[in-house]
Parts: structure tokens; C-alpha cells; sequence
């Protein structure tokens, strides 16, 4: 056996061994690497580490270095990490491989760090990079951002925009406001330079591509790259991101650590990196794809027969992103909760919310994400319209112990900015809040300003859509499946609800139905390991499993130690999975009472006017507003009035050619009776 570092190659004695293991990253951050082991003293030796034990040293130690371990039949390379010296003892040190190789260099590392690397100066004048960001946003060009319109920092009830459009232009898009101009904030006028408020949203497969790059590295596989997923990005809230001429694209990325990042795409998308550190490439596998997926290998004669099984609680995942900016809380907790207590949904577009929210008595508003209460006052046609939350729920259904998926992003709020009118439309942009802005590359300050930055996505919808009574030429950024009106765009959203259903529901049925793993020792040949995928399922007597650790020694010979694995199996009787589904509402509740009934004796020649009011505190609705749950098709059969009331009103009325009023009191019957929307 040989151990080559990059300042020459150590002494090692004949019988010399190292025990590996090999994690596998849908399990562990540790990846592959070596249980520590005794390097022996020796003059070359200690050369090759730069003499650590000498008192004298002046030299800066490096601790990491690489290195290559080679046998007769295997060779890899990584980082030789050393934990102690101690003088005629020998050297403790770990050698780290694969995942192992990259995670010890992105220790620490700032995402900014990386990526500020990358600065593109190609551009001659502040109005050059805007065009070619604009012309990337409508689709002329491809590169690796977009943009569309964000809201920031939200003061006194009124936003700031990020990319904000210049919507008295009658060009179609919109042009952006990007020239030197006098804004006002906190009622202060401040002047801008050129390129102020314009900043680009970087692709989330873009980013995820430049950051391996960076480091060496290839994505072969990258699940953002294709169909929904790929209209992904990653927001920032820079508001003087082009001022100077340029794009640094450390001003585009969140103020997290890179090891942060790639947790962030574990936590939130179930994404773990595979990383081969030969051939230099990276695979981005989910592990929902994993668990589904055919096994590619019958390990079956490989088992010794010595498996011992290790049984657990069945669990079920819990999903959740940070909802802490303004206006992102969820209506409730849970959508399972939420589900409990409303029956009955309309789920609306803008026409129709706008125009015929009041029929319904649970609203989902398509554009926003959000959901209403409708709210009616017994003995009144009057109605309120209240906002509950966001669809940002937490994915829990609380049957069994949690495994928790935390993510650290941050979701956008969706809001809608009234901007004025344009004839009879009225101008109105719907897009994400983001929070307060940062500005890296001038003086200038809002209040609030902060250099940090989560991370937050959002997806880009496209040219937005106008109809009669709205005017709206912009591109839309949205956490939601429909765009500005509420019109389908995706099958999908970023909603944990969503996630799920794309990322997480395999898993979570493994977790809720076996909980079964195993150890035992698996012979596993040099050219077995130099090929195994642990990102694919093997065989084992008949069932899939999916390998979590290989212990093994590399000498003279390879002697295979303990593997672990779980058992992809449901058992009986199969937990499923809870779908929610609400019924549309098809009845609704219209105010009658026997008013006209009472007045039509008046309305003859005879009477020349009158009016009419309740006495005293004899008024109906004195109560507030309340929830009254949708009609039944009973109730809507049966042709009769609910929640009614009984009210004693005064009519004052006059007879032609007599001043004198004649007074009579009546009783004002009202409520509520069942009609078909």
C-alpha cells in the first residue's frame, strides 16, 4: 500500500491497513473516510508534514493536506487530516474520500466567497447591463439570472419596489425603473445613481452548477435543470446590485455558508450531493427517486447470512419553511387542521374573487396563496371578508412521531400593489414581499438596511395576464402554481404541501409502514466497491434495501467488516397517506325578509311618502360578524329561512295633503334562505 500526498509519498510499514467507511449521504454529512490510524515516526515522514513536533517550528502547520491512497487494485484520492503529532509515537490522522474530500473544503466557506469569483465586467455602461437583464427576463437572451418585480421594505403600509416597472410607459413589457431619479422613504427624498433597483435573480440550477464549479467540479445530474423546477430561483433583496458597470454574483446569493446552502437542498427538496472526486463529477439525487426506484444489483450470494435486525417506531415527516415575514403566517397550522373546520372551499381567481367572493363562505385566492372567512351579520345582508393566512402550512398530520425537515429558507409573501389606474383599469402588480433591502455597492441606507440575506426562492411565471377592469405588462415572480389573475401556470407550487407530493411522499411512506434496518457482512470485491452506486437500491433475498454504511479494512488484501441498510418494504396492515379534499360550494345564503311586504301598502296613491327604522335597540346584527357554515342540499330543498330574526320597525308615513304622519309598528322578519350559486 502507498499513501502519496502532494509533498511526497510516506513511509508505510509492510502489513500497514486502513479501515474505511463509506456513508452514504442520504444518511450522513461524514461521507467516506477513515477511522483515524497511527502514521509511524520516520525522518521522511515527518518531512513530508513539515516537522510538527519540532518546539522550533515557524511555519504555518497545514493541517490538511492531499492525498492518494493506492493498492494493487484500488486508488483514491482525498484530504489526509491530522489530528495530533506526538514525537517517537507517530502521526493520528484520517484520510477523507469522496463527500468526505469536498465537505472538509467547504467548512466555514461563505456562499458570497465563492461566488463573488464570478464577476462579469463585460458590459460597457450601467444601461448595457440593464438591457441584457431585461432581455434575459423577456426571454431573448439566456444566461444564468432573470428578474421580475419584488416588494420590499413594507413601512407605514406602503412597499418599495425591487425591478419596479415604469407602468406609465405604454410599451408592452413594461419597461424598469433603472436611471438616476429622486426616490422618497420614511417621507425623506434621497437620489439614486443609475442601476439602483435592479437586481437579477439567479437560476437555482444555475447556482447550484457555478457553485460545484467553482470548487473543481460537474453536475451531471441536477433535478432543477428540468420542467417545473427549472423556472426556480434564488431571490435577493440587493438593491444596487449593477451601479457600478458590473455583476458580482456574490451580491446575488443568500449570506448563508456553503455547507448551509447544500443543507438547505437536503432540508427543503430531500437533494442530496453524490460526489465523485475521480472523475471530479457531482450527482444531485433525491431521495423520494431513490426509495421508488428499481433495484440495480442482487447482493444476495455476497451475505455471510449473519443479518441482525434492528426494528423502530414508524414515524412520518414533518415539512416546514420559515413563514416570519409580514403577511406569510399560514391560515392555520396545518392544512390537516385547517380541513377540520372548513368543509367547503372556492378556490377563485382574481374575476372572481373580486367580483363574487361575498357568495362564498371559504375563499382560497389563487394569485395570493391566501385563504378567506367569509363573515355574515344574522338579520343583515351585510358581509365581511377576512383574511386567515397563507397556504404555507406546515406538512405534520400529528398520527406519529415527527422526523423533522426544518428548512432555513424563508417565504415570500405574496402581495398586491394597487399602482394607480391607466383609463378604467386599474394598474396592479402582484408579487413577492421579500423584506428589507441591502446595498453593497454604495452609501446609500434605508432604515433597516442589513447586509445579511436568507435564502429565498420563488418561480418565475411569465409574461403576466391582463383582462378588462386590470392593466398589467410585467413579468411575474410568485411561490404559487397560478400567475397574476390566478390562472394555472404549474401542476406544482413551493408550498410544503407541494414539496411533498414531489419530494418527500415516497420517503414518508417507508417511515410510516418499516422502520426496518439491518447489519450484517457483505463480501464485497475491490472492483464490487470501485462500481457500487449507494444512491440505487440492491437485492437481498427478494427484498430492496438501500445500503447506509460500508465498513471495510484496505491492506494487502480487502476484508469486509459490517454493511447497513434499511428494508424498503411496507408492512401490514399499510399506513396511507392522508389526502385532504374540500367540497365545492355550490349553495349560498341570501338575505330576504318581508320588508317589501310591509312597505307595499304604502307605495299606492294614497300615500305621498314615508320612511321606516327599528326602535329603540330592537336592531338587528348588534352581535359582530360570524362564520355560518355553507348551506346543505337539505337546506336548499327544503325552500326555508335559517338563522332568522324577528325585529320591530316603525313606519312613518304621509297622505297626500296631510302634514300630519300617521305611525305604525311593525314586525321585520329576516334571515337567511339557501339559493344555488
Amino acid at each position: 500500500m502507498r499513501l502519496i500526498t502532494e509533498s511526497g509519498e510516506m513511509v508505510l510499514p509492510s502489513d500497514f491497513s486502513i479501515s474505511i467507511e463509506q456513508k452514504s449521504p442520504f444518511f450522513s454529512d461524514e461521507g467516506t473516510q477513515s477511522i483515524p490510524v497511527t502514521l509511524p515516526e520516520a525522518d521522511i515522514n515527518n518531512s513530508v508534514l513539515g516537522h510538527a513536533s519540532r518546539p522550533g517550528h515557524t511555519k504555518q502547520f497545514k493541517r490538511k493536506i492531499s492525498a492518494t491512497l493506492e493498492t494493487s487494485a484500488i486508488s483514491k484520492s482525498g484530504k489526509l487530516v491530522i489530528e495530533n503529532v506526538q514525537k517517537n509515537s507517530g502521526t493520528i490522522a484520517a484520510l477523507m474520500l469522496n463527500e468526505s474530500d469536498f465537505y472538509t473544503q467547504i467548512k466555514d466557506v461563505r456562499l458570497s466567497e465563492v461566488f463573488s469569483k464570478k464577476n462579469r465586467n463585460e458590459f460597457s455602461s450601467v444601461q448595457n447591463i440593464y438591457e441584457h437583464i431585461f432581455n434575459c427576463m423577456t426571454g431573448e437572451i439566456i444566461d444564468d439570472f432573470t428578474m421580475f418585480p419584488v416588494a420590499c421594505n413594507l413601512n407605514e403600509g406602503k412597499y418599495s419596489l425591487l425591478n419596479g416597472p415604469d407602468t406609465k410607459s405604454n410599451q408592452d413589457p413594461w419597461p424598469l425603473k433603472w436611471s438616476a431619479r429622486r426616490i422618497y422613504y420614511e417621507n425623506q427624498a434621497v437620489n439614486v445613481p443609475d442601476g439602483y433597483g435592479i437586481t437579477p435573480f439567479l437560476w437555482l440550477h444555475k447556482a447550484i452548477d457555478l457553485l460545484f464549479y467553482e470548487y473543481g467540479y460537474s453536475v451531471r445530474k441536477n433535478p432543477f435543470r428540468d420542467g417545473f423546477l427549472s423556472q426556480i430561483v434564488l431571490i435577493n433583496n440587493t438593491a444596487d446590485s449593477i451601479c457600478k458597470g458590473s455583476l458580482n454574483y456574490g451580491d446575488l446569493v443568500p449570506s448563508c455558508s456553503v455547507a448551509e446552502f447544500i443543507k438547505f437542498l437536503e432540508l427543503k427538496f430531500l437533494c442530496f450531493c453524490f460526489i465523485t472526486p475521480e472523475s471530479k463529477t457531482v450527482d444531485i439525487i433525491p431521495l423520494n427517486e431513490a426509495v421508488k426506484s428499481v433495484p440495480d444489483q442482487d447482493i444476495s450470494r455476497k451475505v455471510d447470512g449473519s443479518e441482525k435486525y434492528i426494528f423502530s417506531e414508524p414515524q412520518e415527516v414533518d415539512i416546514k419553511s420559515e413563514t416570519s415575514l409580514e403577511g406569510a403566517q399560514p391560515a392555520m397550522e396545518t392544512l390537516f387542521d385547517l380541513a377540520n373546520k372548513y368543509t367547503h372551499i372556492a378556490s377563485l381567481n382574481e374575476f372572481e374573487f373580486r367580483n363574487n367572493a361575498w357568495k362564498y363562505n371559504f375563499i382560497f385566492r389563487q394569485s395570493t396563496g391566501e385563504y378567506y372567512e367569509v363573515l355574515r351579520k344574522p338579520g343583515t345582508s351585510s358581509v365581511q371578508i377576512n383574511k386567515l393566512g397563507t397556504n404555507y402550512f406546515r406538512h405534520y398530520t400529528k398520527r406519529l412521531t415527527a422526523k423533522e425537515y426544518i428548512s432555513p429558507d424563508v417565504m415570500p409573501t405574496m402581495v398586491e400593489l394597487k399602482m394607480g389606474v391607466n383609463g378604467s383599469k386599474e394598474i396592479i402588480i402582484v408579487c413577492p414581499y421579500i423584506g428589507q433591502t441591502r446595498h453593497m455597492n454604495t452609501s446609500y441606507k434605508e432604515k433597516g438596511s442589513s447586509a445579511d440575506l436568507k435564502i429565498m426562492i420563488a418561480l418565475c411565471a411569465g409574461m403576466s395576464d391582463y383582462d378588462a377592469n386590470i392593466d398589467s405588462k410585467y413579468y411575474v415572480g410568485t411561490t404559487q402554481r397560478y400567475n397574476n389573475l390566478g390562472n394555472i401556470c404549474y401542476d406544482y407550487d413551493l408550498t410544503p404541501q407541494s414539496i411533498y407530493q414531489l419530494f418527500f411522499k415516497g420517503w414518508n411512506e417507508y417511515l410510516m409502514n418499516s422502520g426496518i434496518s439491518a447489519e450484517c457482512k457483505v463480501d464485497f470485491l475491490i472492483e464490487d466497491l470501485l462500481s457500487l452506486k449507494m444512491d440505487r437500491p440492491k437485492l437481498i433475498k427478494g427484498q430492496p434495501v438501500l445500503l447506509q454504511e460500508l465498513s471495510y479494512n484496505i491492506g494487502e488484501r480487502l476484508t469486509n467488516t459490517v454493511s447497513k441498510y434499511i428494508l424498503l418494504k411496507k408492512l401490514s396492515p399499510e399506513m396511507v397517506d392522508i389526502q385532504v379534499s374540500f367540497l365545492s360550494q355550490d349553495y349560498t345564503w341570501e338575505y330576504q325578509s318581508n320588508i317589501d311586504s310591509l312597505l307595499a301598502e304604502f307605495d299606492t296613491q294614497e300615500w305621498e311618502s314615508y320612511t321606516w327604522d327599528y326602535i329603540g335597540d330592537d336592531i338587528p346584527g348588534k352581535n359582530s360578524f360570524e362564520y355560518i357554515p355553507p348551506p346543505t342540499i337539505s337546506q336548499f330543498q327544503s325552500g326555508e329561512t335559517y338563522y332568522s330574526q324577528q325585529n320591530t320597525i316603525k313606519i312613518i308615513a304621509y297622505k297626500l295633503y296631510n302634514q300630519n304622519p300617521f305611525i305604525y309598528e311593525k314586525t321585520l322578519i329576516s334571515g337567511f334562505k339557501a339559493v344555488q350559486i
